[in-house]
């Protein structure tokens, strides 16, 4: 395993995956003609606000009662400080769609963790990552549910979707303290709104 890359298997199961992946192929039309569409390195994916207004016309009440309580654990598991900001996005590669070689942060002095959740569709896509250092390259084929957490410097791409089944993920910024730093509104779209987690609740 590359240096700089945690793996947590599992962290949402299969029947998790399959209500995140129908709310969002529900949503896809609505979420991208009501929010500005981003363009990262010439590749389009729409943003699924997890802390969205009801005043856009859809309730994603059923996708973070899932994930806020894994990331919670999650966070208390690696010892972050809390409260801890979380900025997640949907990615939906169709067929000749995929993201270009990137990173979360670009020259600024913000650390924080970013993290993707493999949700469905062709996994042998999988994401390649970058060491920054020594340039080895690590292909990571996850299997539904998985997440790789990796820090906001890592370069990280998805190949071009060649089959016609739509690939989707979920993408996070994870920022300790509670405070989104300017660095990383680089590495998301600027309309993704940020779920504010205490470690008030118990874990479920």
């Amino acid at each position: 395993m590359m240096r700089g890359l945690l793996i947590r298997e599992g962290i949402l199961t299969k029947e998790e995956c399959i209500v995140v992946k129908e709310w969002i192929l529900k949503h896809e039309t609505k979420v991208s003609s009501t929010r500005p569409i981003h363009t990262h390195s010439g590749t389009v994916f729409n943003p699924l606000d997890l802390n969205v207004a009801k005043i856009y016309g859809y309730d994603c009440t059923v996708v973070s009662d899932i994930l806020v309580p894994k990331l919670r654990k999650l966070c208390k598991e690696l010892e972050l400080k809390f409260p801890v900001s979380v900025q997640c996005w949907g990615n939906t590669f169709k067929k000749g769609e995929g993201i270009k070689e990137h990173q979360h942060s670009y020259g600024g002095t913000d650390v924080f963790m970013c993290a993707n959740i493999f949700i469905s569709g062709p996994k042998d896509i999988g994401v390649w990552y970058k060491d920054k250092e020594t340039d080895q390259l690590e292909k990571i084929i996850g299997e539904p549910g998985d997440m790789t957490l990796f820090f906001e410097d890592h370069r990280h791409w998805v190949d071009t979707n060649e089959t016609d089944e739509v690939r989707i993920s979920l993408a996070f910024n994870i920022w300790p303290g509670g405070e989104i730093g300017s660095d990383g509104q680089l590495g998301a779209p600027s309309s993704v709104a940020h779920v504010l987690i205490e470690d008030t609740d118990p874990v479920k």
